[in-house]
């Protein structure tokens, strides 16, 4: 690609809780080796608190397209369910503030749920 070509894009990032049976890192509780329990109303908090956050310094970057994607549902495995709803009942406050919201959900050819379930509680906001 032609350096003409090029364009530069912001990145922001965010870690997603680390639900994982055996997490084996530092960030989570003792030692690192003790799953992290919560409810599902705490992850929705979580969750919403966070995406949020990142909308926010996308906005005040004058971003006008953020791509996001299913928070925390693969290694991390959070609940797709609660990731879908909170991302659901924030994305709806922000539709009018950027040019394009997209979602890129991987699933693979075995395993669409992620995508299936992000799609039915986001399917309200796709034209």
């Amino acid at each position: 690609m032609a350096e003409s070509d090029w364009y530069y894009v912001d990145v922001i990032t965010c870690a997603a809780p680390n639900l994982c049976r055996k997490p084996g890192n530092r960030y989570n509780v003792g030692d690192g080796n003790m799953q992290t329990k919560m409810k599902d109303s705490d992850l929705l908090a979580i969750h919403e608190k966070r995406l949020r956050r990142i909308l926010e310094v996308a906005l005040s970057k004058s971003c006008d397209t953020i791509i996001l994607g299913a928070f925390g549902c693969g290694a991390f495995q959070n609940n797709p369910e609660v990731v879908a709803l909170a991302s659901r009942n924030v994305i709806k406050d922000y539709l009018h503030a950027f040019k394009n919201i997209e979602f890129a959900v991987y699933c693979s050819p075995r395993d669409e749920r992620n995508f299936k379930i992000f799609e039915r509680d986001l399917k309200d906001f796709i034209n």
